[in-house]
């Protein structure tokens, strides 16, 4: 699951950020990281075109897709997003938004598949 693309990782927690750098700068991604969603989403902005793929931890950081594609604005029409969440799909979700959401813990290659299924287009069921 090798990928060339750009991936801004928006998460509050530096160990967290880390290990997805790493993570996916092994699978030949180039990544930004960014501590909070306001800073996440200045990000955006600032490299609209440049950046292929958000990974936002949606529940630490109060966003979805729907709330960062509308902070953005239509600049984002090609970016695409994945939300994390905390909360398990083995139980009810507490809102659709979680329910929209990738549940952690996941493993690296559930979380690879995820994020090239997004990029590639696929439907994720």
């Amino acid at each position: 699951m090798r990928g060339e693309e750009t991936i801004l990782v928006v998460d509050e927690d530096a160990l967290v950020r880390t290990t997805l750098r790493r993570l996916l700068g092994r699978h030949g991604h180039t990544v930004l990281e960014a501590r909070s969603a306001d800073e996440g989403l200045a990000l955006a902005r600032e490299e609209l075109g440049v950046i292929h793929l958000m990974l936002v931890d949606s529940s630490t950081l109060g966003v979805d897709d729907q709330d960062v594609r509308g902070a953005i604005r239509g600049g984002a029409a090609s970016m695409r997003f994945v939300c994390m969440s905390a909360y398990s799909n083995d139980g009810p979700a507490p809102s659709p938004r979680a329910r929209r959401s990738s549940p952690k813990p996941f493993t690296s290659e559930e979380l690879l598949r995820r994020i090239r299924e997004e990029l590639d287009g696929s439907k994720i069921g």
